[in-house]
Parts: C-alpha cells; sequence; structure tokens
C-alpha cells in the first residue's frame, strides 16, 4: 500500500518556499514534492504527480522527476539514510509559472520543473510505502 501526507502551508503565485526533509528509510516508493491544494486529500487515488493528480515530484528511489505521466531521470545518485533533501518552490519568478528546484545535502541539483502553472495553490505532498521515515 502507498500513504500520502502533505504539509500545512500553501503557496501560490507570488509565494516562495522552502522545504526541509531529512530520508530516515526510503523504499522503493518514497517520492516527494508538490501537489495542487485540489488534490491534498485524505482518500487520494494514485501518486500525487501521476497524470490525474498533476502533482512535481522526485523518487528518492533512483533520482527521477515525475509530473503529468512523465518521468525523467534528473539526479544521478543513490538516495542514502540521513540524507537531506530542499525542495524550493519560487512562484515570484514570472506572472505564469513558477520553479521547483532540489538540493540533496546542500548541493543545488537545479531545476527540475521551470513550468509550475502559477494559477493553481500547492502543498508538500510526500508519497510512502512500507517502512519509508522522512
Amino acid at each position: 500500500a502507498q500513504y500520502h501526507a502533505f504539509g500545512k502551508i500553501i503557496v501560490s503565485k507570488g509565494s516562495f518556499k522552502m522545504w526541509k526533509l531529512l530520508i530516515k528509510n526510503a523504499s522503493p516508493g518514497l517520492s516527494v514534492g508538490i501537489c495542487p491544494l485540489s488534490r491534498c486529500t485524505w482518500n487520494i487515488r494514485g501518486r500525487f504527480d501521476d497524470i490525474v493528480n498533476r502533482g512535481y515530484g522526485l523518487s528518492v528511489t533512483d533520482g527521477h522527476i515525475y509530473h503529468f505521466g512523465k518521468k525523467e531521470k534528473f539526479i544521478q545518485r543513490t538516495f542514502e539514510k540521513n540524507d537531506v533533501i530542499i525542495i524550493e518552490l519560487n512562484m515570484k519568478k514570472n506572472e505564469k509559472y513558477g520553479t521547483l528546484k532540489f538540493y540533496v545535502n546542500d548541493r543545488d541539483y537545479g531545476y527540475a520543473f521551470e513550468r509550475i502553472y502559477s494559477q493553481f495553490e500547492y502543498k508538500l505532498a510526500i508519497c510512502m510505502k512500507g517502512q519509508d521515515e522522512v
């Protein structure tokens, strides 16, 4: 089974937010990122970053990024226990789009997504399976 957790803070157009996550244990299927507010519900079906839910995610298992059913290699490393992931959502850059960056252990991996639709509001999203701890 998979489970989701969502942050409390809502990020909208004109806002900037960074979240800092400590990976305590990661099993296949652990993803972190952002999800549109309308999809952040206790009964979400599928992953927050799939074609239905339209979130933006990073797989902590393999370094791929996911959005709208598309998968792309982004980070060429294996994640380990006690890695620190920072998620940066910048909705101030432009009127139509925001950006999403990921940092791992203070290393900036650049923009994972540069077209985050600013007409939506977002929350931190985590998809977990098994014994994951964040």
